[in-house]
């Protein structure tokens, strides 16, 4: 509000709004525009251009495939517990837990000793 101004800040001096005005301004206003010009003097009219102009690296591309043929070709997994089937006498929890130790051992079977691996294992049965 321009009534809460200090008494040495000129209301009229402000831009429209109340707001001050840049101190760059002009460089905002004409240098970018007169810096763009140059670029594309110097260098072509396509030295310059916005990202969806440009072609994409072959890795974006090769990811976008890998990402398509996911969606795809999706397989089903042990988080679609409508769609597995399971043995009587065992509950979700008993096969989350049977898939976790599975996943368990897989990736740390040739970090940790075998000796403390059935440690592990024996905690846990």
């Amino acid at each position: 509000k321009l009534k809460d101004l200090p008494d040495d800040i000129d209301p009229d001096a402000l831009a429209n709004g109340g707001r001050p005005g840049y101190g760059k301004g002009d460089l905002v206003v004409k240098g970018i525009p007169a810096l763009k010009k140059l670029i594309k003097d110097k260098f072509g009219k396509k030295s310059i251009t916005t990202a969806d102009k440009i072609k994409q690296p072959q890795s974006a591309l090769d990811r976008k495939m890998f990402e398509d043929f996911n969606q795809r070709n999706i397989k089903l997994s042990y988080a679609d517990k409508d769609k597995r089937m399971i043995p009587e006498g065992l509950t979700e929890e008993d096969i989350d837990f049977a898939i976790l130790k599975g996943e368990f051992e897989r990736k740390y079977s040739k970090l940790i000793p075998e000796d403390l691996m059935r440690k592990i294992n024996n905690c846990f049965t």
